[in-house]
């Protein structure tokens, strides 16, 4: 793959490297130090963070404690290394710009978030069915599925206690079979769909229960853009600067969710408002073009710089 890379960068020449995600700079460094090109680092997460956080998830006495934590040492380490070979980074997140300061002081940093395209994700008017939730993730991932366990087991019951025909759909891809176990808390679990949008302007609310990750949730995002308020853990919600206002509820406490929950399915009027909110705060923070604009920005801010010294050496001579 290196070599291909290489033989493309000699044959269009061009003014940046682009590494997409920690995995990827280690190429783009081999090539850049064969071709003289600057390189801007996506930081779709800090990597190291979400090892350390599901390492703090276990007990200290468990090998596995261990052995995670040592990893998420090695790849702090790693990925400082990584920053060091940036012309510019993206960080995802505010949090995330801390975390990558503290660790490369001297790396310029610009913060570009996720996003969405709003417009594909507004409702063709179809009707919301009433005490309706919805989670759409992929269950492969341990983290996802631990979380909507815990939602279901945690969460669920004291919703029933309140509102006895709530009911939640669970999508996304390799769910496994555990999961259609639960109807009796009135889940419904489809697994893989070819589109989320139908559920997400069905739904009444969207629900995000995760404790080990980082970086931002674009489901939230897709979800607010549909018009659903949602309901999220903090970790979940993390990089996502909305606030209740705006039709984002975050909790990490399961009676504080329910009673969150509990009061949207109840009041599907204000359910509706907070969804209009959230679909405004989604198109006002959170399109692609906001964010790409920022990263191509700062790419034609270096290739300008780059251009001038050219100038002034040849000027020289």
């Amino acid at each position: 793959m290196q070599q291909t890379l290489l033989e493309i960068v000699h044959i269009f020449n061009p003014d940046i490297i682009h590494a997409d995600h920690t995995a990827m700079m280690p190429l783009a460094v081999a090539v850049a130090r064969q071709c003289d090109v600057p390189i801007g680092f996506r930081l779709h997460n800090m990597e190291w963070r979400i090892w350390q956080r599901y390492a703090d998830e276990l007990q200290w006495w468990h090998p596995k404690y261990w052995y995670i934590s040592r990893q998420a040492h090695l790849l702090k380490n790693r990925e400082e290394e990584l920053l060091s070979h940036a012309a510019v980074a993206f960080p995802i997140t505010i949090v995330d710009l801390h975390h990558a300061q503290s660790m490369q002081p001297d790396t310029r940093y610009c913060v570009a978030g996720a996003g969405v395209n709003p417009d594909e994700w507004k409702s063709d008017g179809v009707a919301r069915v009433p005490h309706s939730m919805v989670l759409a993730t992929v269950w492969s991932w341990i983290h996802n599925l631990n979380g909507g366990l815990w939602f279901i087991k945690e969460v669920m019951p004291k919703i029933l206690r309140e509102v006895n025909d709530a009911t939640l759909t669970l999508l996304g891809k390799n769910a496994p079979q555990s999961l259609q176990q639960y109807g009796f808390y009135n889940v419904e679990c489809k697994g893989y769909v070819e589109s989320v949008k139908p559920y997400y302007h069905s739904a009444s609310v969207y629900v995000a229960p995760l404790f080990v990750g980082g970086g931002v949730r674009i489901k939230i995002l897709e979800a607010m853009a549909a018009g659903l308020p949602v309901v999220a853990t903090s970790v979940s919600a993390e990089g996502i600067l909305a606030t209740q206002s705006d039709g984002l509820f975050v909790s990490d406490n399961a009676d504080e969710q329910a009673t969150m929950i509990v009061r949207l399915l109840n009041e599907p009027d204000k359910a509706r408002e907070y969804g209009a909110a959230a679909q405004r705060y989604v198109q006002k923070h959170h399109t692609w073009k906001q964010e790409v604009d920022k990263m191509i920005a700062e790419y034609q801010r270096i290739v300008s710089q780059r251009l001038q010294k050219l100038a002034d050496e040849y000027g020289k001579v």
